[in-house]
């Protein structure tokens, strides 16, 4: 059997940085599917300043690059600080995507839809 390596099929998806970014274990719900290390009700949330030196240093390295930071958790609407460090991460150029439980107010998601590029 031959090998084939497959490559991007077009220079633009070539030049694009996925991340996955795991804000954090905090979450508001308990599901049964969710593992110790996923989630948890006592975590410390992720500071803001903390946050902004990490998408400092994604930029740093990857900055000729699209990049493309997916949020996650736990649940990362939980954070007090999400609307800061999403405009933050609009502010520096990423393409950001929420993954969430949905289990926000309409008006709260509403609020920081125009920061966001994809929900799940």
């Amino acid at each position: 059997m031959e090998t084939i390596a497959v490559e991007h099929s077009s220079l633009r998806q070539s030049q694009i940085v996925k991340i996955e970014w795991n804000l954090g274990k905090r979450c508001n719900f308990n599901c049964s599917y969710c593992d110790e290390f996923t989630h948890d009700n006592k975590s410390q949330h992720l500071d803001f300043e903390t946050a902004k030196r990490t998408v400092d240093k994604i930029f740093d390295k990857l900055g000729n690059k699209t990049i493309k930071i997916n949020l996650t958790g736990g649940e990362p609407t939980v954070n007090p600080n999400i609307e800061q460090i999403l405009k933050y991460m609009r502010d520096k150029g990423a393409l950001i995507g929420l993954t969430t439980n949905g289990s926000r107010t309409f008006d709260f998601y509403a609020g920081i839809l125009q920061y966001i590029d994809s929900i799940i």
